[in-house]
């Protein structure tokens, strides 16, 4: 459904330099932080994955 003013919440309206950088992202991706491999092993436990104890945040 649009809005009144014609937008529709499902799409975005990007602007051609924001349009570069974001297909740039992810088609080359940078690597996960410390912090981001680090949150990733503690969902993998919470979640109880026996995995995850063989796992290190290296």
């Amino acid at each position: 459904m649009k809005s009144a003013n014609g937008n529709s919440p499902d799409i975005t309206n990007l602007k051609p330099s924001d349009h570069q950088v974001f297909f740039e992202a992810l088609e080359y991706p940078s690597s996960p932080t410390e912090a981001l491999r680090v949150a990733f092993l503690r969902q993998k436990k919470s979640l109880g994955d026996p995995d995850a104890n063989a796992l290190s945040a290296d």
